[in-house]
């Protein structure tokens, strides 16, 4: 299983799980759900512990969970992260993805 990274997602997800002067989290889960318009929508969510049945990646120094069933939709992920005028967020770029919707929120396989 392999999911990587940006530079600007790393420093977006590293200033989440470690905000000055508050509890720090032990890494991101990122999953997929049934649901959206093109059948599956992507999950990101901070975590303190992983569920006992995660797999344990690591990417640049961040930990990032991800659940069984999700793992073969996400292997090859790359997650960057995007900021202009007209808006700011996490991107996925999935290579399992055959087509997207047009906000990029949801994915079909």
């Amino acid at each position: 299983m392999n999911i990587q990274i940006s530079q600007e997602a790393k420093n977006q997800v590293v200033s989440l799980l470690r905000p000055e002067g508050k509890e720090q989290f032990a890494g991101i889960r990122i999953g997929v759900d049934a649901g959206g318009c093109s059948g599956y929508r992507y999950s990101m969510n901070l975590v303190h512990v992983p569920d006992s049945n995660d797999l344990e990646l690591e990417s640049d120094g961040i930990k990032v969970f991800v659940d069984p069933t999700s793992a073969p939709l996400l292997d090859g992920l790359r997650l960057d992260y995007i900021s202009s005028l007209i808006e700011s967020g996490f991107v996925f770029n999935n290579p399992n993805a055959k087509k997207s919707c047009g906000c990029g929120s949801s994915f079909g396989i």
